[in-house]
């Protein structure tokens, strides 16, 4: 399937299965208003219309146990951002986390099915430490998880059985 065909650089994608059994394809596609986020939904064969989703780069996404489809991207100041698809439609973007330069953010699920994300950002001196973004209550919450005098690069984990994330 071609998501895309125009020649514009598409970069960042990202694909999650939904409960349905379709697909959610995200990218990044730089045009001269700027870096977009686009997404296409592929079902049954048929490929959906490509929808704008905000503006910035680098999205990453998962599906909640609950079967909504999240959303996470960086714009151009490094602020987070997300959106979820439920019922239909994507709700409107927020900003999670705007106080610092946020880099590569990579989404996972908890053990409860809902979503979280790990990132690097960007501190003084160029040094990167990961924080863990995850929703409390209404609103999501940031936690600085390393503190290294060298800067941290490239996080994944995964939630252990009894509720620890390891980090590696």
């Amino acid at each position: 399937y071609l998501v895309d065909g125009d020649a514009n650089d598409k970069i960042y994608p990202c694909a999650v299965m939904d409960s349905a059994g379709g697909y959610w394809i995200f990218w990044t596609k730089n045009e001269s208003d700027g870096a977009k986020i686009f997404e296409r939904y592929l079902s049954g064969g048929i490929l959906g219309e490509k929808e704008v989703l905000g503006r910035g780069t680098i999205s990453t996404a998962v599906v909640s146990g609950d079967g909504v489809v999240h959303l996470f991207w960086t714009d151009d100041d490094g602020a987070l951002w997300t959106s979820y698809y439920r019922e239909g439609f994507w709700s409107v973007a927020e900003q999670i986390y705007g106080e610092r330069k946020v880099l590569r953010p990579i989404a996972k699920l908890d053990n409860s099915g809902e979503p979280f994300v790990l990132a690097p950002v960007e501190y003084p001196g160029l040094n990167k430490e990961i924080h863990l973004f995850y929703p409390d209550d209404s609103e999501w919450q940031s936690s600085r998880l390393t503190y290294n005098s060298a800067p941290d690069f490239n996080p994944d984990g995964l939630v252990l059985g009894d509720g620890r994330l390891l980090l590696v």
